[in-house]
């Protein structure tokens, strides 16, 4: 009998206890497209440094940049937070610290 590779890769994740890493991933990769594509909306000449990203329990730290990135990402945070959960699909961001 052939199983599906879809519902053994989930049945895999779940055993290793892998599904939250992934999830992690995906959450810190959408945060770094989303403030990249803030930035340049905004038309600032040189792009945002890459953000150090943790994410766990809904939320996201950012560390890295520069104080002026973090101050512009803090004040547009419900913006920014709102966009990288409909990348994602779902809200699983529910607050960014720094």
């Amino acid at each position: 009998m052939l199983i599906p590779i879809n519902k053994l890769l989930k049945k895999r994740l779940k055993k290793f206890k892998l599904n939250s890493q992934i999830e992690a991933v995906k959450v810190c990769e959408a945060s770094q497209d989303v403030i990249k594509n803030f930035f340049s909306e905004k038309i600032v000449k040189t792009p945002p440094p890459r953000l150090s990203c943790r994410f766990k329990n809904g939320t996201l730290k950012l560390r890295g940049a520069a104080t002026v990135y973090l101050s512009e990402i803090r004040l547009n945070e419900e913006v920014i937070r709102e966009k990288i959960n409909n990348q994602l699909g779902s809200p699983l961001v529910k607050k960014i610290i720094f």
